[in-house]
């Protein structure tokens, strides 16, 4: 997904986390248009959760902030998974500190990690994380990964 009105050179912008391709910081003009998106979402199929999900967005946000920390440093191990798959120890960072962070703002909320695996919930809620989508692409440094 590409968003318009990002204010990123060319309107180049990664979907979710909300950066200019190339960048570790979001425009301001692009996260406003991240809470407008997040706020039209039909949630009449389970409207118990609206609430909830308000509530856990400014959690959602803070972890790219804490996953943009981490992403500028070079990833130092690179291993190989599966047949075409790769995982860095910035993926693994990223992870174990998003990991960290929800558990303490969000402990009765499950968490699926792509790297560590899942933790239970007691709410019914799952956090999913992929803390860098597009790992072949960023440990070879071009600039076409999110997280």
């Amino acid at each position: 997904m590409r968003l318009a009105g990002t204010g990123c050179p060319g309107e180049a912008a990664d979907d979710i986390r909300g950066t200019c391709l190339g960048q570790a910081e979001p425009s301001a003009e692009l996260r406003q248009r991240q809470v407008l998106l997040a706020s039209e979402l039909d949630y009449s199929a389970r409207p118990d959760l609206v609430g909830q999900l308000s509530s856990d967005m400014p959690n959602a946000i803070q972890t790219t902030d804490v996953a943009s920390e981490i992403v500028k440093q070079l990833p130092s191990v690179v291993d190989g998974k599966g047949d075409r798959d790769m995982v860095s120890d910035v993926d693994v960072r990223i992870e174990r500190a998003v990991r960290a962070y929800l558990g303490e703002e969000t402990p009765e909320v499950g968490f699926l990690g792509e790297e560590t695996g899942d933790t239970p919930g007691s709410n019914g809620l799952q956090w999913v994380l992929d803390p860098v989508d597009g790992t072949a692409n960023f440990v070879k440094g071009i600039p076409l990964y999110a997280i």
